[in-house]
C-alpha cells in the first residue's frame, strides 16, 4: 500500500495529498522511511495486536475480527476531525472503510493485496460448495482439477487458496468483505495484468465498476524520491531546468491498464 502511494505520488505530484494512516506501532516502524512530501502519516492507537507477536498467538481470521472491530471508531475519529477527503483506498477486507466513505458520499476503493485468480477463487467460494468441494481439508481430494471458477484455468483443488475456516460468512470473517464489494466504487488488485489477463478480463466484465491492475507496487523507489526532491529544487531556482517523471507514472498506468490523460488529479486521498 505505502509503495503504490509512492507511486501516486510521483505520479501527480502536487496535485495529490495522501493521508497514510497506520497504527501507532506502525508509525514509528515508518516516519523513517523515505517519503515524497504529498504523503502525510496519521496515526491512531494500537487497539490491535502487535505486529512483532501476531503471528505466533493469532491466525488472520482471530486477527481480522480484532482489526473489524477495533479500529472503527479511531478512524472514523480522524475522519471526523481532518478536512474532507477526496476518495478512500483501504485494505478490502477493512469493511468499515466502505461503510465511513458511503456516509459521508466519499468513493471508497477496495485493495486487494493479492493476486486476481485469488480473489476470483474467494469471490466465487460458492461454486466449491455447489460441486462438493471445500478447500478447508484437501487431504483426501487434493488432486482433483475443478474447471468452474470463472477465468481460472483447470487447476487441482491443492493449488488453490486454503480456507482453513469454510467459505461460510458466519465462520469465516474474511469472506463477509465479498459481500460487501457492490458498496466500492473501485477495486485494485496487486497483480501484473499480462500476466492474468483472463481472469482479470473476466471480473472486470462482472462488475459495475473499475477494476485495475497495479502491478506489485515492491520496487524501491528512494533513489527517484531523492532525485525527485533534488530537481524539484532546481527547477524552483531555474527556469532552464524541467522534471521529466521517467519511466515511473509510465510504468503506473500500463499496470493499471488506465491511460494517462484519465488520471484525473485526486486532491486529497486517504
Amino acid at each position: 500500500m505505502m509503495n503504490f502511494c509512492k507511486h501516486l505520488a510521483l505520479k501527480l505530484d502536487d496535485s495529490v495529498k495522501i493521508t497514510f494512516v497506520v497504527t501507532e506501532e506502525w508509525l514509528h516502524i515508518l516516519e523513517s522511511d523515505p517519503k515524497p512530501p504529498q504523503i502525510h502519516l496519521r496515526s491512531v492507537p494500537n487497539v490491535i495486536p502487535s505486529e512483532f507477536v501476531r503471528s505466533g498467538t493469532l491466525d488472520f481470521d482471530s486477527f481480522l475480527e480484532i482489526v473489524v472491530a477495533e479500529m472503527e471508531s479511531p478512524i472514523e475519529h480522524i475522519l471526523n476531525t481532518s478536512e474532507p477527503a477526496n476518495v478512500i483506498i483501504a485494505d478490502f477486507y477493512f469493511m468499515w472503510a466502505i461503510s465511513a466513505g458511503n456516509q459521508r458520499n466519499i468513493p471508497v476503493v477496495s485493495f486487494w493485496p493479492s493476486t486476481s485468480r485469488v480473489f476470483s477463487v474467494m469471490y466465487h467460494a460458492e461454486l466449491l460448495a455447489k460441486n462438493g468441494h471445500s478447500l478447508t481439508d484437501l487431504s483426501d481430494c487434493g488432486d482433483k482439477v475443478i474447471d468452474y471458477i470463472p477465468g481460472v484455468p483447470p487447476t487441482r483443488l491443492v493449488d488453490m487458496p486454503l480456507f482453513p475456516n469454510g467459505n461460510d460468512p458466519k465462520f469465516n470473517p474474511a469472506m463477509v468483505a465479498f459481500s460487501m464489494l457492490d458498496k466500492v466504487q473501485c477495486l485494485l488488485i496487486v497483480t501484473i495484468y499480462e500476466l492474468e489477463s483472463q481472469v482479470t478480463d473476466t471480473l472486470r466484465e462482472k462488475f459495475p465498476f473499475p477494476t485495475y491492475t497495479i502491478g506489485p507496487s515492491i520496487s524501491n523507489i528512494t533513489t527517484n524520491i531523492e532525485q525527485h526532491h533534488h530537481i524539484h529544487r532546481k527547477n524552483t531556482e531555474s527556469s532552464t531546468v524541467k522534471y521529466i517523471c521517467k519511466s515511473r507514472g509510465t510504468f503506473l498506468c500500463r499496470m493499471a491498464r488506465l491511460p494517462t490523460y484519465k488520471l484525473r488529479p485526486v486532491h486529497r486521498i486517504w
